[in-house]
């Protein structure tokens, strides 16, 4: 049995668009490394990869942030 964990940062989302300020979005877009939040498409992309990894890989966090936690 394996059990990780996917950590994504702050998606854009209908849910975000529709209920956050805009200026909240706003400001998490331009305090990203990127410049922009990240996708859901990203963030399956991420889970895919862990579960073709999944034997190799146990007890994880795996943080897609875009490096938010460097800066």
């Amino acid at each position: 049995i394996t059990s990780n964990c996917v950590a994504p940062s702050m998606m854009l989302t209908p849910f975000t668009t529709s209920k956050m300020d805009d200026r909240v979005i706003e400001n998490s877009t331009q305090s990203h490394p990127y410049k922009r939040l990240l996708t859901t498409e990203e963030t399956a992309d991420t889970i895919c990869l862990l579960l073709q990894a999944s034997q190799h890989i146990n007890g994880s966090t795996l943080v897609i942030n875009g490096g938010m936690d460097v800066i």
